[in-house]
């Protein structure tokens, strides 16, 4: 739930399994692909 805090994707290495769920929908434009793909 850290839609205003798309911009630290690096920066939460440890949420990233957690926000892989959202990544796609709050990163459109970071890593479409990469997110869904997983």
């Amino acid at each position: 739930m850290r839609y205003n805090r798309l911009p630290e994707p690096a920066s939460e290495p440890a949420s990233k399994p957690a926000s892989e769920t959202g990544c796609a929908d709050r990163l459109p434009t970071a890593a479409p692909a990469s997110d869904n793909d997983r």
